[in-house]
């Protein structure tokens, strides 16, 4: 996989530095003018040449995975127990070749090669002590190889994601089925999930800011690991209180725990702050200004990766709710309309700022700790979508048609991501903001038609 960019290649007085900004090119777009510029075709400009250019990140990988199982399933007493054993052996090879940056196209770095290997196990059952009521329990056991991407932040390779969780409920079933639903409680661990860390914007800017012209910092790329802990209720229930009547609803109360985050990240800013910082005191840094302001961020960005602390995009509850009703007779025989919801609980997705939080500009490594448990939230949202189905024959073959509209009260609230702090006007004696930043917004209304014929 290569990425290519467009950079300008020749004209006068060219840089041969690919990543000098008078080498990148950029557009203003304008709502108004949306055809303005030929977006991905080369631009013309006399005495100048442009090209796409390998300069961004790409890599080679070859994988190999062989795996063996072995699963068992056994039923006691009329069915009343089930009995679920499973073992599996896993092994892979790998062979990657990773970027190497420089001020001209990058280039592939040596082949590295690595493999792992791994038993896990699951194990579940269910039993009906009373035929209504039913209890059961499950423990899994997970691994998932090394996917294809950059390295650790010191070049180091990655070892497999390991991971074990266990789920247990009760499910009842009452009225001869016309009634079902299960009550549940989930426990898992992860640990060496190979995560992308949103912070190397940062790192990058540190190192821009600091002085440096090597492209291996300046463009650093590199992935980080997380170890955490995801614990939870969920309930679900679904009704048919009628022959033409179906109701499905649950809630869910996910709760998230951080163990380990951005390991790699917290040894490389222990390794060079010395650096960072004696740029500032002897006044050798580019930008002194910036690289203080991005050194405060990564500070506290490390704070809020503190063991303890709930996981960014933690919901306090996700819920839905939809209902089905059939005409089986009559003049409307063969239709079905149906309505619903699902609904998110507010979202964490940040912490606050300990600069605002304890009104200093200065605050102490115990005032930042302290502050990445103070949590940011985003609102809570929802979204109803509806329904409406027709079945009938045609040339003796079943039909149906069915129209489908999400989304349907076309709501676009924003749905932020992040929280983001400023200086007021973005003058340096200004005082210090935070307000939600990032945001999605849901898809606007959408309505399908399907028809689906059986033969």
């Amino acid at each position: 996989v290569k990425t290519y960019n467009l950079r300008r290649t020749g004209g006068p007085a060219q840089n041969p530095n690919l990543y000098a900004p008078e080498n990148i090119l950029r557009y203003r777009l304008y709502w108004d003018q949306p055809l303005r510029y030929h977006l991905g075709g080369l631009p013309s400009a006399p005495g100048y040449t442009f090209d796409y250019v390998p300069n961004g990140w790409f890599y080679r990988e070859e994988k190999e995975l062989k795996y063996s199982q072995i699963a068992s399933h056994t039923t006691l007493w009329d069915e009343r127990v089930s009995i679920l054993l499973g073992l599996r052996a896993d092994h892979v090879d790998r062979e990657l070749q990773n970027p190497i940056y420089s001020t001209g196209p990058t280039q592939l770095g040596p082949r590295m090669n690595d493999s792992a290997s791994a038993v896990t196990s699951s194990a579940g059952f269910v039993a009906y002590p009373v035929k209504p009521i039913g209890v059961f329990f499950n423990y899994s056991e997970n691994f998932a190889p090394v996917t294809a991407g950059p390295n650790k932040i010191d070049g180091g390779s990655f070892g497999p994601t390991r991971g074990r969780g266990i789920d247990y409920g009760l499910k009842l079933s009452l009225l001869d089925g016309m009634i079902y639903g299960t009550a549940s409680r989930y426990e898992s661990k992860q640990s060496g999930r190979i995560t992308g860390d949103p912070k190397i914007g940062i790192v990058r800017g540190i190192w821009t800011n600091f002085g440096s012209t090597d492209p291996a910092l300046t463009s650093i790329d590199y992935r980080d690991t997380e170890a955490l802990e995801a614990t939870g209720y969920e309930f679900e229930i679904v009704a048919n209180p009628t022959d033409n009547l179906r109701i499905s609803a649950g809630i869910a109360f996910p709760e998230t725990e951080t163990v380990d985050l951005l390991p790699g990240l917290k040894g490389y800013y222990a390794r060079n702050i010395a650096t960072w910082q004696a740029a500032l005191d002897n006044g050798t840094a580019t930008n002194p200004t910036s690289l203080q302001s991005d050194l405060d961020n990564l500070r506290q960005a490390l704070a809020n990766a503190s063991a303890g602390t709930e996981l960014n995009g933690t919901h306090k509850y996700t819920a839905n709710l939809y209902a089905t009703y059939e005409f089986l007779d009559g003049p409307l025989d063969g239709f079905s309309i149906g309505a619903g919801a699902w609904s998110r609980g507010r979202q964490k997705i940040g912490s606050a700022d300990p600069r605002i939080l304890y009104g200093t500009d200065t605050p102490t490594d115990q005032q930042r700790q302290d502050a990445a448990f103070v949590y940011q939230y985003s609102p809570e949202y929802y979204s109803v979508s509806a329904h409406l189905a027709y079945r009938t024959e045609f040339d003796g073959k079943p039909v149906k048609l069915q129209v489908n509209v999400s989304n349907l009260l076309d709501n676009d609230d924003p749905l932020y991501l992040s929280y983001n702090t400023y200086r007021e006007g973005g003058l340096p004696d200004a005082p210090l903001i935070q307000r939600r930043g990032f945001y999605n917004v849901q898809d606007p209304r959408k309505i399908t038609f399907t028809a689906t014929f059986e033969f």
